[in-house]
C-alpha cells in the first residue's frame, strides 16, 4: 500500500494495472512507474485542493452536464452502429461527384506515375529496362519479381493518382516550374548518390483543376455517410420526442 497525505494507494488498484501474464521484473518495473504517477497526482491534486476557494472546487454542475453529454453520446453511437446503413454505392458516389464539381478543386499538382529505385550496381539492367518500358501485363510481374530479388523501391501503381510533392519525396528531381515541367516530361533516368532512377509520367493534372473523382471517392463517401448519420440522428430525436408527448411523458404543467 502507498500512501500521499490522507489518499491510500490499494494493493487491489496497483494489481488492476498490472497484466497477468507479466513477469516478476515486469511486473516491479509497471507498479514502481505506476506508484511514481500516482504519488505525483495526489501532490498536484493536495496543493490545488488548499490553494483553491471552495467556490473554484464546485464542479458539479460542469460534471452533470458532461455525464449528460457522455450518456446521450454513448446511445447514438450504439444506435449509429446497429442501423446505418454503410453501403455507399458508385452510383451515388459519381453522382455527387457530379453535382458538386466546384467543391473539387485541386490544391496542388497530381500526377499518375510509375517509378523504380535501383542500386547503381545491379545487375541486368538492360533488361530491367526493357520490362520497366513493356506494357505487357506478364512482363510487369516479371518486374515486379526483378525488383523484389534487387531490393529496389518501387511504385508501379500508375492508374491510381498521387501528389506530385510526394512523388519528388521518392525521386529527388530539381524542378523549377511544375506545370511547364508536367506539360514536357514524360520518361526520366537518372543516377544519384549510387542509386539509379527510372521514372514514367503517365498523366497530371494542374493545381486548381478539378480533382479527379478516384482520388475524392473515400472523401465522398465519408460526407455521405455523415449526411446519413445525421439524419439517422435527427430521426431518432424527433421520434423519441414526438412519442414523449404522445405518451404525455412531456408535458407543460400551468402555474397555479
Amino acid at each position: 500500500m502507498a500512501w500521499a497525505f490522507n489518499s491510500a494507494l490499494t494493493l487491489e488498484e496497483l494489481s488492476s494495472v498490472i497484466p497477468d501474464n507479466s513477469s516478476p521484473e515486469d511486473s516491479i518495473r509497471i507498479a514502481e512507474q505506476f506508484i511514481n504517477s500516482w504519488f505525483r497526482e495526489q501532490v498536484v491534486l493536495y496543493h490545488a485542493n488548499n490553494a483553491l476557494q471552495e467556490d473554484q472546487k464546485e464542479f458539479s454542475t460542469q460534471l452533470e452536464a458532461y455525464r449528460k453529454s457522455l450518456l446521450v453520446y454513448a446511445y447514438e453511437s450504439e444506435l449509429v452502429s446497429q442501423k446505418l446503413d454503410t453501403v455507399v454505392s458508385d452510383k451515388l458516389i459519381t453522382e455527387y461527384y457530379r453535382n458538386n464539381q466546384d467543391n473539387f478543386q485541386l490544391k496542388d499538382y497530381i500526377v499518375q506515375a510509375k517509378f523504380c529505385i535501383l542500386d547503381a550496381e545491379t545487375p541486368k539492367l538492360n533488361k530491367f529496362s526493357k520490362l520497366f518500358y513493356s506494357k505487357d501485363s506478364l512482363d510487369q510481374e516479371e518486374l515486379e519479381e526483378f525488383c523484389i530479388q534487387n531490393s529496389a523501391r518501387y511504385y508501379f501503381e500508375e492508374n491510381q493518382w498521387l501528389y506530385f510533392d510526394d512523388l519528388l519525396k521518392e525521386v529527388p528531381i530539381e524542378v523549377f516550374d511544375r506545370e511547364s515541367f508536367l506539360k514536357k516530361s514524360k520518361t526520366i533516368e537518372f543516377e544519384k548518390d549510387n542509386q539509379l532512377y527510372f521514372l514514367i509520367l503517365k498523366d497530371y493534372k494542374l493545381k486548381d483543376g478539378v480533382s479527379p473523382l478516384s482520388l475524392e471517392k473515400e472523401n465522398i463517401r465519408n460526407v455521405l455517410l455523415n449526411v446519413r448519420k445525421n439524419e439517422l440522428l435527427n430521426k431518432m430525436r424527433n421520434d423519441l420526442f414526438n412519442d414523449a408527448i404522445k405518451k404525455k411523458d412531456i408535458r407543460v404543467v400551468p402555474s397555479k
